[in-house]
């Protein structure tokens, strides 16, 4: 899979990643015919997530210029300026996701909400893929919302999800995980599963896999999904859930158990987790 530069989305954007799709279409040989083998548009309303299936053309969105062909994969926001040509003979045809996104964090119980208007995905604005699971995702998104069956919108949402996980190797600015580095993060993993009591640091882990710092810190993020902090805190949590729903132990010895000195530390960080301190989580 080959593209310009950009950031890789990530299972941290994906998780916090919700669409609202408006429409899924199939830019076909018909449409360009009756458009003149050309779409302008002043401002777009929609954000707009495509595979090209045939063809070529070129895309123009505000002063950038990029190339469309078979195997393409485009994305733009909402509110910029807007231009397709397609080649007469040849028109890229193109299945076409439109939709409204925001971006939801949440903290405990409480949800913030940050609308997208005129931001892109973070991927390369072109990309170029020889996956063959590109296209049956995409077709099967334009077929679902075609047939407006019972929860088709919601399938049309996991479609476009299974479709943006796709794009994720290979998408980022950081070089591919080769092989020898795939097992040094495995082994970092194995270590911090079974070393959870103790206190784990981004420095010594990387060292004791061989790996520098800042380029464990990438490798680990593109293998895991998550930041080397927050991995690390979710095992905790997820490790302390287990504890509170199994065991009569008190929260200052499961805080010490899952690797926290501070067991007034651990129920802040627990409850930002959760949603509920430990006491209240261990009676649901």
């Amino acid at each position: 899979m080959n593209g310009s530069v950009g950031q890789p989305v990530g299972y941290d954007f994906l998780t916090r990643f919700v669409p609202r799709i408006v429409h899924v279409e199939n830019r076909d040989r018909a449409f360009w015919r009756d458009t003149a083998y050309e779409i302008t548009k002043a401002r777009t309303a929609f954000h707009v997530l495509a595979y090209v299936h045939s063809g070529r053309g070129r895309l123009r969105v505000d002063t950038r210029v990029e190339t469309l062909r078979t195997g393409t994969v485009f994305h733009f926001p909402a509110g910029i300026a807007l231009n397709i040509t397609v080649a007469q003979e040849d028109p890229a045809c193109f299945y076409s996701i439109q939709y409204h996104y925001a971006l939801v964090d949440w903290r405990g119980k409480t949800p913030h909400l940050q609308f997208a208007e005129r931001r892109p995905l973070p991927l390369p604005p072109i990309v170029t893929t020889d996956s063959p699971g590109v296209e049956p995702v995409f077709a099967r998104a334009y077929n679902v919302w075609s047939a407006a069956g019972l929860g088709y919108e919601w399938h049309a949402r996991t479609t476009m999800l299974e479709a943006l996980e796709l794009l994720v190797p290979g998408t980022g600015s950081a070089p591919a995980v080769l092989p020898a580095t795939t097992h040094a993060i495995d082994a970092a993993v194995d270590y911090i599963k079974t070393h959870l009591t103790t206190p784990l640091d981004r420095v010594s882990v990387a060292g004791r896999v061989g790996l520098s710092p800042a380029y464990f810190s990438t490798a680990f993020r593109r293998h895991t999904g998550y930041s080397f902090s927050g991995y690390v805190r979710g095992l905790r949590i997820d490790e302390a859930k287990r504890y509170l729903r199994t065991t009569s132990l008190s929260v200052a010895e499961i805080a010490r158990r899952v690797g926290f000195r501070d067991p007034f530390h651990f129920s802040r960080v627990f409850r930002r987790a959760t949603g509920v301190p430990p006491r209240d989580f261990r009676g649901f």
